[in-house]
C-alpha cells in the first residue's frame, strides 16, 4: 500500500488510536509510579547545611570550639529541618514510642543543639535529646505545613548524605527523605515535558498525515466521462461535487 493510499484509510485511523492509546498509558503509569513524590500525610527531614568551623583560612590556627571542658577536633554545624508535608497536624499521641519515635544519624558525634527555630514562627517546637551520633527529636505537635530547623554542633566529619533517619514511629505519618523528593520531583517535570513533547509531535505528524500530504488539488474543467470515472474511484467526494452536483462541469463522451 503506497502512502496516498494509506493516508485517511481505516488502517491510518487505526495506527493513529493505537500510537495515542499507547502515549496515554506510559503518561498513567510513569505518574503512578511518580505519585509518593507528593505524599498526602508525612513528614520530610533535610540536611540543610553541614558546616565546618575550623579549617578555613579565615580561621586563625589558634582558635578553637569547646564543649564544657572538651575541646572538639573537627566540630561542624548542622542544620536538619523537619517538615510536616500531609494535610493534617501530626498530633503529639501519633509519636508511637515516645522520645524514641523520631530518632536521625547524624553522622558524627553529637555534642548540643544549639539552636531551633520554627516556620511560621508561632509554631511549636520539639525537645530533642542525644546519644552518639542519633538526635532524638520529642514528641510535639507539628502543625501542618509547619518546618523546624534544628541547629546541631557535633564533633567529627559530617555531609549531607552521611546523615539519615534510623527510626521514624509516628503513625500513618511516614518519614521521608527531602532532598530524595526533590530528585524524584526533578524527574517528574522531566518526564512531563518529555511526554508533553511527544504529544506535540504527534498532533504535527497527525496533521501533516491528513491535511497536507492528503490534499489533493481540484480538478481542472471540464471533465468528460472518462476522468469523471477516474475521480469516482479515487474520490467519491470529488465526483459528486463536480461530476454529479455540477451538471456544466460534467460533460460525458455521447456513444458514436
Amino acid at each position: 500500500m503506497t502512502l496516498a493510499a494509506f493516508i485517511g484509510s481505516d488502517d491510518s485511523w487505526s495506527a493513529l488510536i493505537g500510537a495515542s492509546a499507547t502515549l496515554l498509558a506510559a503518561t498513567v503509569a510513569v505518574w503512578a509510579t511518580l505519585y509518593s513524590v507528593n505524599p498526602r500525610r508525612g513528614l520530610t527531614w533535610e540536611i540543610t547545611r553541614s558546616a565546618a568551623l575550623l579549617g578555613s583560612r579565615r580561621v586563625p590556627t589558634s582558635v578553637s570550639v569547646s564543649s564544657g571542658s572538651t575541646t572538639l577536633r573537627n566540630p561542624h554545624l548542622v542544620d536538619i529541618q523537619i517538615t510536616n508535608v500531609g494535610r493534617r497536624d501530626i498530633e503529639t499521641a501519633n509519636f508511637s514510642n515516645g522520645n524514641d519515635s523520631l530518632i536521625f544519624d547524624l553522622g558524627a558525634d553529637v555534642v548540643a543543639v544549639v539552636d531551633s527555630t520554627s516556620s511560621p514562627e508561632t509554631g511549636g517546637i520539639g525537645t530533642t535529646s542525644h546519644s552518639g551520633d542519633n538526635l532524638h527529636v520529642h514528641p510535639f505537635l507539628l502543625a501542618r505545613k509547619q518546618s523546624v530547623t534544628y541547629s546541631v554542633l557535633v564533633d567529627g566529619y559530617t555531609s549531607i548524605r552521611r546523615a539519615r533517619c534510623i527510626r521514624a514511629e509516628i503513625t500513618h505519618n511516614p518519614a521521608h527523605d527531602g532532598a530524595m523528593l526533590k530528585e524524584k520531583r526533578k524527574l517528574r517535570r522531566s518526564v512531563a515535558n518529555t511526554l508533553a513533547g511527544g504529544i506535540i509531535i504527534l498532533a504535527l505528524v497527525t496533521y501533516i498525515m491528513f491535511d497536507v500530504l492528503a490534499y489533493k488539488p481540484l480538478p481542472e474543467f471540464p471533465l468528460d466521462a472518462k476522468e469523471c470515472t477516474e475521480i469516482q474511484e479515487e474520490s467519491p467526494k470529488i465526483f459528486e461535487k463536480y461530476c454529479q452536483v455540477t451538471p456544466k462541469a460534467y460533460k460525458p463522451s455521447l456513444p458514436q
